[in-house]
């Protein structure tokens, strides 16, 4: 029960947002969030779509001694 009550927060939290940032693509809450948003907002919401190869790159240069 606790899980469920943590995904309707998390949905909760990130459809009300100023803005979203997708950064799993293709999981069912990306996807169900993406299309809330755009469908409620009357696609005025944004949202954020890194790119996972320059965030890694980023990451990985700044953890580098």
């Amino acid at each position: 029960m606790a899980k469920v009550k943590m995904t309707a927060l998390d949905f909760t939290a990130c459809a009300t947002a100023d803005v979203f940032a997708m950064t799993d693509f293709g999981s069912q809450l990306s996807s169900l969030v993406s299309g809330f948003r755009t469908y409620y907002s009357g696609s005025h919401a944004p949202k954020l779509r890194p790119n996972k190869n320059k965030l890694e790159n980023t990451f990985y240069q700044k953890m580098s001694p």
